[in-house]
């Protein structure tokens, strides 16, 4: 037995052209842009005479960088050890869509503070690496805001460390957070039982 299967005629597919890229290339910089883009371009903007990367006295250039820090920041310190503070100035780049800075950017910040501020509490450093990660969002930053990391160091074990980061806008907490981080062996090999 055979069966024919009626053939439907189909319109060819009408040939698409890629829509121009939503997103600016510079969110300070729109014309005719969403409504969403156009305030966030207005939350971007230097008021006049303020210089929006001044960096507070005592911080300087952070000692150690990554191509990852190199993207978000720069990225500055003040004090040392346990008693290290991170510090970067928000920009435009740092915000989403609503003009405040995105949380990805503060779950970064507290992640670095709080592994340098471990890692670099011990003589000689501590090999870190992040086991897991808590953050609690209880207010917001915006371009131009001073953001600053602080570390409150719970407990360094041989296998496991522990600590707690607040990053403060004018003195003003707006993330908590808490890590847990595995002390790596020295020399590559693993920590704790296989």
């Amino acid at each position: 037995m055979q069966v024919r299967l009626k053939r439907r005629m189909v319109a060819p597919a009408k040939p698409t052209v890629a829509a121009p890229n939503p997103v600016p290339a510079a969110p300070c910089e729109i014309a005719d842009a969403p409504i969403y883009f156009q305030s966030l371009s207005r939350a971007c903007e230097r008021q006049p005479g303020s210089n929006d990367m001044n960096v507070p006295q005592g911080f300087k250039p952070l000692f150690r960088t990554s191509p990852v820090l190199d993207m978000i920041g720069p990225l500055y310190s003040s004090g040392e050890g346990g008693q290290l503070a991170v510090g970067l100035r928000a920009e435009a780049k740092h915000c989403n869509s609503r003009g405040t800075v995105h949380g990805g950017i503060l779950a970064t910040l507290a992640d670095v503070a709080l592994g340098y501020t471990m890692a670099f509490s011990t003589d000689p450093p501590g090999r870190l690496v992040t086991a897991n990660l808590s953050i609690d969002y209880v207010g917001t930053a915006k371009a131009g805001d001073w953001l600053e990391a602080h570390v409150d160091i719970q407990k360094q074990g041989s296998r496991l460390s522990f600590a707690n980061c607040y990053i403060l806008v004018d003195g003003q907490r707006i993330v908590r957070a808490s890590a847990v981080f595995a002390v790596a062996a020295r020399g590559g090999a693993k920590a704790g039982p296989e």
